[in-house]
């Protein structure tokens, strides 16, 4: 059962920071000072949303990029190695 969850929630990650977000912004209603306002409440949701949702999913997307523009070319460096040997094997008699 646990792993089950375990498995859904780290394979659901923009999931879970949207129950992560709700979980904040509920906190954040409870130790605001009452009563509140639909404004306030509204607020509250949209913002902490927003913060987990865009701030921070979203830089794991920027990692995954950033690796691979370093990663591209070294492994293009790998591969005109490969071919540079490749051919001098071709000219061998």
């Amino acid at each position: 059962m646990i792993t089950n969850f375990i498995t859904f929630v780290l394979s659901n990650f923009s999931l879970s920071f949207l129950i992560v977000g709700l979980l904040c912004s509920g906190i954040s209603l409870i130790v605001i000072p009452k009563p509140l306002s639909r404004s306030e409440v509204a607020e509250a949701l949209l913002s902490y949303y927003c913060l987990m949702a865009i701030g921070l999913c979203s830089p794991g997307n920027a990692g995954v990029v950033l690796w691979t523009d370093l990663l591209i070319p070294f492994l293009g460096f790998i591969f005109l190695y490969f071919c540079k040997e490749n051919r001098k094997a071709e000219t061998i008699p």
